[in-house]
């Protein structure tokens, strides 16, 4: 029970999260907009193209950043989105998976009904053991 209320509230902070702009170097061009994972995962084909900064749980073992961590843990890809990480060693999913991450990046076309976050230009985690901070770039 507590664990749905504690989602529950988390579904309900994410959507007040929506579409807010916030300024970033590394999309000089455009602004970042901080989308909620909800938004995301229902509407996130209008988001296409543009920098993106979304919090979510971050898989070490899957390349998809989920909705919550129990999410993760039963594998629910409808709640989650993909995570294209470009890096030779796998940089993004070694030293930030398996945590809570704000990830920055630009938001691409997977399929005709999945979306998710290319070009990624920072991953912030929060930490419980290690501490928060960033784990791959920096803005």
């Amino acid at each position: 029970m507590r664990e749905r209320l504690l989602i529950a509230a988390l579904g309900v902070l994410m959507i007040g999260c929506g579409k807010q702009t916030v300024s970033s170097a590394d999309c000089e061009e455009s602004p970042t907009i901080a989308i909620s994972m909800v938004e995301l995962i229902l509407n996130g084909q209008a988001y296409e193209g543009s920098c993106i900064s979304a919090t979510g749980y971050l898989s070490h073992h899957n390349p998809r950043l989920y909705l919550t961590k129990d999410h993760s843990l039963i594998n629910d890809s409808l709640s989650s989105i993909y995570i294209v990480d470009r890096t030779e060693e796998g940089d993004v999913h070694q030293n930030c998976g398996d945590n809570y991450v704000t990830v920055t990046g630009r938001l691409v076309a997977i399929s005709k009904i999945s979306v998710g976050i290319d070009e990624i230009k920072s991953v912030f985690k929060y930490g419980e053991i290690e501490g928060s901070g960033y784990c791959y770039g920096n803005i």
